[in-house]
């Protein structure tokens, strides 16, 4: 099964439909009529969708997803696979702490836009209880404003081993660290039984996470790293440092980068007279990393790892059923990490002793882990804590049992680009990556 599709179209429309929005709102709100409204507020949008709550009362939580960028695609897909999970919490009319509210922001993938989209939502939005969405260095850059504000800081692909000693207090991810990423690519590598890599990262906060774990694995496993280069995003030419890399012929070329620096990297390794393997990290494993490089480029030769989950989890299919309904496709690489931070986000609000970040912070590892009964919903869980039960929320992205890191374990694939698209054709579990 591939879960990665060309998405294009869809951002094309969101980015034109917003646009418009901010233009139609100089007084910064917009109401309508059927319970919605929609306001934009210190450049950023804010979604009530019907239902949910009594009286009037709700909560808000900052979207803070890099929407443009280097990994713009990935923001774009947790956002909406968030919203999907914000949508069907308040459809129940159960949440205690009434309607959650969505007010997004664009943090163009750079930690210094994320800071400050964060400290304008702090200063505008109505009962804020924390944020979704942010990229590595962004999550990072915003773990003192977590802290000093008491809001919850909740990423879904923020895979940086940074957060393996700072996270866990207001500060989780939905997604395993980097360790693991790197550890599945390394494994795959490994297991092809390759004897020569090399290795190409970014000089960012989660590639170079990435590609520390795979360079040690790799060293470990005796496979030899023949180059081993850091770039700088947004070059516009990396010829220099490919023709040190493809001089010394490894058999496969291990690249975490983001997507703009990876398409050009890959034509112009083609361009150079490259035929070896690839291996790429999760940030390239999407439709848009073939369509822009060249499907003759990258069929057959290019290999990606990402986060998956079992396809065989129920409650895997009960959220693609909606998902493939709303978007009219499969769900994405990262969307059930996202889908599966909403439903803890209302899952600890109905089990928390107030609305608040502090309150939500309390509760967040206790629905997420047993003791408890299983549940795979938000409204099996909200009616189970509703009858006076603990649960232990399985996901769609797997177990969500946080170490104290905020970190879960989780499952990883690799796919390879056949017939011009991504398919699965390994899978780790992840007890493969427990010590």
């Amino acid at each position: 099964m591939s879960w990665i599709r060309s998405r294009g179209s869809r951002a094309l429309i969101l980015a034109s439909a917003l646009a418009l929005v901010v233009a139609a709102c100089g007084d910064g709100t917009t109401e309508t009529t059927a319970g919605e409204t929609t306001t934009t507020a210190s450049g950023g949008e804010t979604t009530t969708t019907g239902g949910g709550g009594e009286g009037g009362d709700f909560v808000t939580i900052g979207v803070l997803a890099p929407l443009t960028g280097e990994i713009g695609e990935f923001g774009q897909i947790v956002s909406e696979a968030f919203e999907l999970g914000i949508d069907e919490i308040n459809a129940t009319g159960l949440n205690t702490c009434g309607e959650i509210r969505l007010q997004f922001a664009d943090t163009e993938t750079n930690p210094e836009v994320a800071i400050r989209e964060a400290d304008q939502m702090i200063g505008s939005a109505e009962n804020l209880v924390g944020f979704f969405g942010p990229s590595s260095g962004e999550m990072v850059a915003l773990i003192d404003t977590a802290h000093e504000e008491e809001l919850m800081l909740v990423s879904p692909y923020a895979g940086t081993t940074e957060l393996n000693e700072l996270g866990g207090d207001f500060v989780y991810r939905t997604v395993a660290s980097d360790l693991a990423d790197g550890e599945a690519a390394a494994a795959f590598i490994i297991d092809e039984e390759w004897q020569t890599a090399a290795v190409l990262a970014q000089v960012a906060e989660s590639p170079l996470s990435s590609a520390n774990v795979v360079r040690e694995q790799l060293a470990d496993a005796d496979i030899e790293i023949v180059a081993d280069v850091e770039i700088v995003a947004g070059q516009p030419s990396y010829e220099a440092e490919l023709s040190q890399v493809i001089a010394e012929s490894p058999e496969v070329i291990y690249m975490s980068v983001g997507i703009e620096s990876g398409v050009t990297i890959l034509r112009e390794a083609d361009a150079l007279g490259y035929d070896g393997h690839w291996m790429l990290s999760a940030d390239l494993v999407g439709q848009d990393t073939i369509d822009l490089t060249g499907p003759e480029i990258v069929e057959e030769k290019v290999y990606a790892e990402g986060a998956e989950s079992d396809a065989d989890r129920a409650v895997l299919q009960t959220f693609a059923a909606p998902y493939e309904e709303e978007f009219g496709i499969e769900p994405q690489v990262f969307s059930p990490n996202a889908y599966d931070a909403a439903m803890l986000f209302g899952l600890a609000m109905m089990a928390a002793d107030e609305c608040t970040g502090a309150g939500i912070n309390a509760a967040f590892r206790d629905v997420a882990g047993p003791p408890g009964t299983v549940v795979g919903s938000f409204q099996e869980g909200a009616e189970a804590l509703l009858a006076g039960e603990e649960i232990d929320y399985n996901g769609a992205s797997g177990v969500l049992e946080f170490d104290e890191s905020g970190t879960p374990p989780g499952s990883f694939a690799i796919f390879q680009v056949l017939n011009g698209t991504f398919e699965r054709v390994a899978f780790y579990p992840a007890s493969f990556f427990v010590d």
